[in-house]
């Protein structure tokens, strides 16, 4: 599972051929082809801010302290 940060996407979306943007009623469209999941799925992040998926969290939970988000 790969999570992108909002500079990640920030990033990528400046890269994109400038004729492939529509502006229409003030907000920005990218004509791009993209998939979402959208299942909700959930992960632990520690104080430091170290992601950990549901089945690694499991094997460390012992020895980390995280937060389920």
């Amino acid at each position: 599972m790969t999570i992108y940060n909002i500079q990640q996407v920030q990033d990528f979306l400046n890269t994109i051929d400038k004729t492939e943007i529509i502006t229409s009623k003030k907000k920005i469209y990218y004509n791009i082809p993209v998939s979402f999941d959208i299942e909700t799925s959930s992960f632990y992040e520690d104080k430091n801010g170290v992601i950990y998926t549901n089945d690694d969290y499991k094997k460390l939970k012992n020895k980390v302290i995280a937060e389920k988000k």
